[in-house]
């Protein structure tokens, strides 16, 4: 039995199931919207490509922690030689050349400690040095240990590049995880607009083959009707060209339906033998959002605020370096350990001898022409723009936001006013059909009632399509789930 379009909207509007499982088989896919933004979250190319980079990032930040940690490194060169003529000083100060020839090999091994919040360093090794001497008739050995040393080393005065690593890096993340997030809901907010691609290629191919058999009849009813002479001609020709139009739009739009079969199996994945059948999306209850919620949530959730505060901390840590470069700076260096040198390994470890190191290396500007100065201010000046820009950007997502809700707050009036007008518009064509059949009309207000509830039908699915991209644009904007009222995070 064939539904008319008012009993069709009937069930579209109340039972329409929420979800369906995506896949049927291996080879059939049958989703409602939902299913199908969760199928292509979990699977669609897209996806993948944003899965990969935020691993990208989440490893570059694993590798920013383990630089925290203390490292174990083991250096050394194994072995070495030199032979070469050396120039050398005589007892006497006479200054002779002699050939020399020697191996030697080394190991350290060495425990380091970065410290983020002085930028200093702190290291603890021990090592062992080989080195043999041929030559002049006799070959000689000699072995150097450093059983234990320890080393700090630490700049003064100076930008802490540790530090503002260290900020940025854990600021970088929460960045990625939240733009992560909203990747995924811009999927939702595509794939919506394919899938409603695909159903309004479907709704237009039901519409042009209802209105082909519609205009078919017509015209069979007025053949028989020119015949006994209760139509005139030029309405018989008026209403075969109805029907070659349909004919031809039918065609059109199964063209178009295949392409939108064929991009969404693309968008979604699936391979191009697959079977896919949507269900058209339920209106469900209307949703009551405050823009100022909206707006709250957006600050809260939103990579942007993050972002705005990462360039923020950028800036900072420019006029950071540029004082630092600009005034007195210093480096310190210590170390305390044993050390001890034999003709074989056992002697190298007996009696060792204590080694001490301390030096305080420093830079201070006397004369730069004013150099110094202009750097820091430069960069003061740049935070000021930058901060200038920034406010101006917040201002307009801020609005964007804003605007977002409100505009879905007046999509749930329209849609609902839509739906209304589709039924009415479908009804008088009912009306108006049964009106003309019998002879009470012309053809020429059959065909304005059939143009209007084309056209009821169209606005209908497309307010109904703006309200859900306008929907998953605002869970996008503020990472929030206003239906189930938890954050996506």
């Amino acid at each position: 039995m064939k539904l008319t379009f008012v009993s069709g909207l009937i069930i579209f509007l109340i039972f329409t199931p929420a979800f369906s499982p995506a896949q049927q088989s291996r080879s059939s896919y049958r989703f409602t919207l939902e299913s199908c933004i969760h199928f292509a979250r979990d699977g669609s190319p897209a996806a993948a490509i944003e899965e990969a980079g935020f691993q990208r990032r989440y490893w570059d930040y694993r590798a920013f922690r383990a630089d925290l940690l203390p490292r174990v490194v083991l250096n050394g060169n194994a072995p070495g030689l030199n032979r070469s003529i050396t120039a050398i000083v005589l007892d006497g100060g006479n200054r002779a050349f002699i050939p020399q020839s020697d191996a030697f090999s080394s190991a350290t091994l060495s425990l380091v400690q970065t410290l983020p919040w002085t930028g200093g360093q702190l290291t603890l090794s021990s090592g062992l040095q080989r080195i043999d001497q041929f030559g002049g008739g006799q070959d000689t050995l000699f072995w150097q240990s450093t059983p234990l040393v320890f080393s700090f080393l630490q700049p003064l005065f100076r930008h802490n590049d540790s530090k503002w690593r260290r900020l940025r890096a854990n600021l970088d993340y929460r960045i990625a995880e939240r733009e992560y997030r909203e990747s995924l809901e811009g999927i939702a907010v595509d794939i919506t607009d394919t899938f409603f691609d695909f159903y309004i290629a479907q709704m237009n191919v039901a519409n042009a083959e209802f209105n082909v058999a519609i205009n078919d009849t017509l015209y069979t009813i007025s053949q028989g009707r020119y015949q006994v002479g209760t139509i005139a001609e030029n309405e018989l020709l008026q209403i075969e060209l109805a029907l070659l139009t349909a004919r031809n739009e039918l065609a059109g739009a199964r063209l178009a339906l295949q392409r939108a079969l064929a991009s969404l199996k693309t968008a979604l994945g699936l391979p191009g033998e697959a079977q896919v059948e949507v269900i058209p999306p339920a209106w469900s209850a209307p949703l009551s959002i405050s823009p100022d919620t909206a707006i709250a949530y957006a600050r809260r959730n939103r990579s942007n605020f993050l972002t705005y505060d990462a360039r923020r901390l950028s800036a900072r840590e420019d006029i950071s370096r540029a004082r630092s470069e600009a005034g007195f700076s210093a480096s310190l260096s210590a170390s305390f350990g044993f050390n001890q040198s034999a003709d074989n390994i056992p002697g190298v470890y007996r009696d060792p001898l204590d080694q001490q190191f301390f030096t305080v290396n420093f830079q201070m500007p006397i004369l730069d022409w004013g150099r110094s100065r202009a750097v820091v201010q430069a960069a003061r000046l740049e935070q000021e723009r930058l901060q200038t820009d920034l406010d101006l950007q917040e201002e307009n997502f801020v609005q964007e936001v804003r605007f977002l809700a409100e505009e879905f707050l007046l999509l749930q009036e329209q849609v609902i006013l839509a739906a209304k007008a589709d039924t009415i518009a479908n009804r008088r064509y009912e009306v108006t059909k049964n009106r003309y059949l019998v002879g009470k009309i012309d053809i020429t207000e059959l065909y304005n009632a059939q143009s209007q509830k084309d056209g009821a039908r169209q606005n209908y699915i497309q307010t109904l399509r703006r309200y859900w991209v306008t929907y998953y644009r605002l869970r996008q904007q503020t990472l929030y789930d206003f239906r189930e009222g938890v954050s996506i995070l």
